[in-house]
């Protein structure tokens, strides 16, 4: 619960245009947030509270009745101070029968003592890329190793190092997560993509950069109607030697032909990542059986562990410069690299929103691989992955960081 970090330039244009702003419950985390906000120059209007006690002022602040300001008030902003979940979910059901929207008319508050109101204004990233792409590379050729204990890929020293990349084959997918975190249901119109192509644009990139993780993705891969020519011309140009390690993602729907696990038999340093979404995974354990009778290492996702709800694309957050580069310094998925039509982003899901025009189209926010010479893209892509402050595309996300909505997988 903490989507004040994102809504701060909300509140502030509200504030700014004479509207109010309300914190909902004049509970002791209430007022302490009234406190922090007022450090951060914002006066709140007043508290919201069903429990007056008779008492109408809270540290001086008028205390009203959630219905009045409701029913009477129209530019306004309400943060939710609220520790306990099911009362918390209650005031959100009584936010949105009222027709008020999340981001838009009202946020919540994270009560984690370690979470401070000015986390957007004063957070600096604690590593440098160079040192947060190596150890991130380290941790994924650790993991491989605990699904196969026999391979044993280096990290040699590179002018460019790609902790991830994610190299999408098509937009088509057997499930449709409202949540995904690539976009994938709004790709209008889903497509599959030229192996030939993507393999060149690979091939490209890898010569000026060392890649530790490559995921063969989707859409849903197993859907693609060339995947065994994609992973022979990817075992024949040797682009498994030249990579740390290579997974393919599906999402346990979909069982490939003989013919593919073949294919997979020869590729090095390879497994299956099986996302497991409970029983829209229809054929997860079809295709566990199928990893084992074809020897092929694989792993399975706890059905347990959560996505990150990134919020709608459809609006724009209106962060400052500032607050751009913060966002970016604390976001997960800035190491997260995508190759999409030949264009390299530092993000998975920026590209599609990017390509299919879903946002405004900014060319800033990737590097150019298919279409420049080897050394002008060495140069640009270290530019691009080690000087990059911001993307203009995150005015479409809340980011994914420790504060983040935690979301059911799958959703």
């Amino acid at each position: 619960m903490y989507k004040l970090l994102t809504s701060f330039q909300r509140i502030k244009d509200i504030k700014n245009s004479g509207g109010s702003l309300y914190i909902r419950c004049a509970s002791k985390i209430g007022r302490k947030l009234c406190k922090e906000l007022k450090a951060l120059n914002i006066q709140v209007d007043a508290f919201l509270d069903v429990n007056l006690d008779k008492a109408q002022y809270c540290d001086n602040i008028p205390v009203y009745l959630p219905e009045i300001i409701y029913k009477n008030s129209k530019n306004f902003f309400i943060i939710i101070a609220m520790e306990d979940n099911t009362i918390y979910k209650k005031i959100v059901q009584e936010l949105e029968s009222y027709g008020l929207r999340q981001c838009i008319d009202y946020c919540d508050y994270s009560v984690d003592p370690d979470v401070r109101m000015n986390t957007f204004r004063d957070i600096e990233p604690n590593l440098c890329p160079d040192e947060l792409y190596k150890n991130i590379a380290i941790s994924r050729l650790k993991e491989m190793r605990e699904i196969e204990p026999s391979f044993n890929p280096q990290i040699p020293s590179s002018y460019n190092l790609i902790p991830n990349l994610d190299v999408p084959l098509t937009t088509f997918c057997s499930l449709k997560c409202k949540y995904c975190s690539h976009c994938i249901p709004f790709a209008n119109p889903a497509q599959h993509f030229d192996a030939d192509i993507i393999l060149m644009d690979i091939k490209k990139l890898i010569s000026v950069s060392y890649i530790a993780c490559l995921a063969i993705m989707g859409g849903e891969p197993f859907v693609y109607p060339n995947l065994d020519l994609f992973l022979e011309l990817y075992k024949k140009n040797e682009i498994d030697k030249k990579v740390g390690f290579t997974r393919i993602v599906t999402n346990g729907t979909v069982v490939p032909k003989d013919e593919v696990f073949d294919k997979f038999k020869n590729i090095t340093n390879f497994y299956i990542y099986i996302s497991n979404y409970g029983e829209r995974s229809r054929k997860i354990n079809e295709l566990i059986l199928k990893c084992k009778e074809f020897k092929i290492p694989f792993y399975v996702c706890p059905q347990s562990s959560e996505w990150i709800n990134l919020g709608d694309f459809n609006y724009s957050r209106h962060y400052s410069k500032t607050e751009l580069k913060q966002l970016f310094a604390i976001c997960d998925a800035r190491t997260c690299f995508q190759l999409l039509n030949g264009r390299l982003y530092s993000c998975s899901r920026l590209p599609l929103l990017n390509e299919d025009g879903l946002i405004p189209f900014c060319e800033s926010d990737f590097c150019e691989i298919r279409k420049q010479t080897e050394n002008l893209i060495k140069e640009n892509l270290h530019d691009y992955m080690y000087k990059k402050e911001y993307l203009v595309g995150c005015q479409y996300c809340d980011g994914q960081h420790m504060y983040s909505d935690k979301i059911a997988r799958g959703v």
